[in-house]
């Protein structure tokens, strides 16, 4: 006898289970390669056959060439982000700031100056950051935000 709370399966359940389940697969309601193992060989053609172009939700290569810097050189952009509110004291850089009076905090994110994809000299330059409130930060990226003044990057004027 099974301890207290412990199911043990008949050999009727798992009849009957083996038979709901080939009923199930006979009306394709239930995955019928669920609990089989793959070679490593049919694994990577499964894989082959739903990444990038093959994929249905494929948008043509769309990830931001800023987003995939970013996870190369995610180290070196913390240490840039922690060198950046250290020297601030920890406190946002815009001056009588509504969203968070200026109070230190934790609630900062360091922003580039000039465009982290559009500068690249100037990705990892501490003076080319300031720290700010998340809020304000995201207002800075938002569409309200339409003005150049030293805290809006833009793109680099080329002849």
């Amino acid at each position: 006898m099974a301890p207290k709370g412990v199911f043990v399966r008949t050999a009727e359940c798992n009849r009957i289970n083996s038979e709901s389940k080939k009923k199930s697969y006979a009306e394709g309601r239930i995955n019928a390669n669920l609990g089989k193992q793959f070679t490593q060989e049919h694994k990577d053609k499964i894989a082959e056959a739903v990444s990038g172009k093959n994929n249905g939700k494929w948008e043509g290569g769309k990830t931001k060439e800023c987003l995939r810097i970013r996870m190369i050189f995610q180290h070196k952009t913390f240490r840039w982000k922690q060198k950046i509110l250290f020297r601030d004291n920890f406190i946002c850089q815009n001056t009588n700031c509504p969203h968070c009076k200026n109070i230190k905090s934790l609630n900062l994110e360091a922003h580039h100056i000039k465009s982290f994809l559009y500068f690249p000299e100037l990705r990892f330059n501490i003076d080319n950051g300031i720290t700010v409130c998340k809020k304000y930060h995201s207002f800075l990226h938002s569409k309200e935000n339409i003005s150049e003044d030293v805290y809006h990057a833009s793109k680099p004027i080329i002849p």
